[in-house]
């Protein structure tokens, strides 16, 4: 008999292969070495800095035909993950610079490193890992804002109670509800384009931190590795490396902020005491021991990465608050730190969207609940101010003595009785009949009288969904020109190589 796991026979789905990752973590897979994840663009900048070492004429053709060459085999190798990094030579700028020199000469290879410093190397090889993830994160949180649009528009008239204190507080929808974690998820997207504004800039050239005296062309590099300038500064982008880490750190500590707050909300929702949302069984845990369980593993997971995030973001503040000017040795550490964060964090936002995508919604018991607990008194007691030209602290007043004669009487939506022995004993003469009394704590026509800009009346959901959708379809055409950015810089560098390669030794 072959086990895979020790649960699950219960559920009417098998879990999800990438939900069985996200919540096993490191517990039976490993981390690459950091290096290792920057071999890639290790590689682009090795391949641009040559380039623009032939083009100033400090390298000669031949020596820079050699060197790209050799540098094209190593992205080949890598490919095909045929270049392990050896320990002994230290990082992955030595593994490619002495793979070079074994295979041409240092009169050849070691060339590769002139007017260059491996100070101004792994800020660059960081940034440009950096700049990938923000931008993979920017659309992860995309395609779960595009879940959270479809769900607010489906569900603008699913009535729902809305809670403050963990208790019911005012009559809302479920669309209402989760279109609020779309316009918090709009302000990462916002953070996440304002980190590549600030840090897409080209710290390769700075040297040891202090420039050199070879005639570099940093324009020429910028272009060639998608950036939008050079620093202006050898010195600040090495000095503050942290500092385009620490950003990240904090725009993606926020996004598992706003994905922890939604994750514990469907998770008290989920409850049997709640028990009107049901997630998905791809997105469920069970038990060992307990055949019956349906545990909310995905989105209990979300918050404990939400707490890793924090931790690791204190950490980056709190290594790098020490630096002296220039480069210092420390910051290898930050390195490590913003890496693990990333790992942690990627796949959150797309395991929310596809746990959003498949839950369900049970309606009857959702309004069932919206008939308890008085939940409907604020907006009775703002019909008095309105409809009767009560000063609206005295309804206040009026509503809560109604609340709680009505109590008494052992029901959950305040009685025409009640009402009136409150408006009675606060000698306040207004004719109100039954009938207004009970339309007027009705879930649906509560809803339906909130018609401020931002609240839960269907039409004005509606447009402010329709509002959103346009800014999000902002930084989706904003998103495709960075791409096409770094496509097309790309293609320069693969058009310049090839001209260099065709050219007679």
């Amino acid at each position: 008999m072959k086990v895979e796991r020790l649960w699950g026979s219960r559920l009417q789905e098998a879990p999800d292969k990438e939900f069985i990752k996200f919540i096993s973590g490191r517990d039976i897979q490993g981390l690459p070495p950091c290096d290792e994840l920057l071999l890639p663009f290790d590689i682009w900048g090795n391949r641009v800095h040559t380039i623009m070492l032939w083009k100033q004429g400090i390298i000669s053709q031949s020596d820079a035909h050699l060197i790209v060459a050799g540098l094209k085999e190593i992205k080949s190798l890598y490919e095909q993950d045929k270049f392990p990094l050896d320990p002994s030579k230290e990082d992955v700028h030595t593994n490619i610079e002495s793979f070079l020199i074994e295979k041409y000469g240092i009169a050849v290879g070691g060339k590769l490193h002139t007017a260059r410093s491996r100070n101004d190397q792994v800020t660059l090889d960081m940034t440009l890992f950096l700049r990938e993830k923000n931008l993979d994160f920017l659309k992860r949180i995309l395609l779960l804002e595009d879940t959270i649009i479809n769900l607010s528009r489906t569900h603008a008239e699913t009535i729902i109670p809305g809670y403050t204190h963990h208790q019911h507080a005012m009559v809302t929808t479920f669309g209402h509800l989760i279109f609020a974690y779309g316009e918090s998820f709009f302000r990462d997207l916002v953070r996440l384009k304002h980190w590549h504004t600030l840090f897409n800039a080209n710290p390769l050239g700075g040297a040891a931190s202090y420039g050199t005296s070879f005639p570099i062309d940093r324009e020429l590099t910028s272009r060639l590795l998608g950036f939008d300038r050079p620093s202006l500064s050898s010195l600040d982008l090495i000095t503050n490396r942290w500092e385009a880490e620490t950003e990240l750190a904090y725009a993606i500590s926020t996004v598992m902020n706003h994905l922890s707050s939604l994750a514990q909300t469907l998770i008290l929702f989920t409850t049997t005491e709640f028990g009107f949302v049901t997630l998905s069984d791809r997105y469920c845990g069970g038990s060992s021991i307990m055949p019956q369980k349906r545990n909310p593993s995905a989105l209990e997971v979300s918050k404990a990465k939400a707490a890793v995030a924090q931790g690791l973001l204190s950490s980056l503040l709190s290594l790098s608050r020490g630096f002296f000017v220039g480069y210092n040795r420390d910051s290898q550490w930050t390195k490590y730190i913003i890496m693990d964060l990333i790992y942690e964090c990627a796949e959150a936002p797309t395991i929310m969207a596809s746990v959003l995508n498949t839950l369900k919604i049970n309606q009857e018991r959702a309004r069932e609940l919206c008939l308890l607990g008085f939940i409907t008194a604020t907006d009775l007691m703002e019909a008095l101010a309105q409809d009767f030209s009560i000063p609206l602290r005295q309804a206040k007043m009026v509503i809560e003595r109604a609340v709680k004669y009505s109590e008494s009487q052992n029901v959950e939506t305040v009685s025409w009785e009640g009402l009136m022995r409150a408006l009675k004993e606060l000698d306040v003469t207004v004719n109100i009949s039954p009938d207004f009394v009970k339309g007027q704590q009705e879930p649906e026509t509560v809803v339906r009288r909130r018609k401020a800009i931002g609240g839960p009346a269907p039409e004005v959901l509606l447009r402010a969904i329709d509002t959103l959708s346009s800014q999000i379809q902002d930084v989706k055409v904003w998103l495709a020109e960075k791409e096409n950015q770094l496509q097309s810089s790309y293609q320069k560098l693969e058009g310049l190589e090839k001209n260099l390669l065709n050219l007679t030794p």
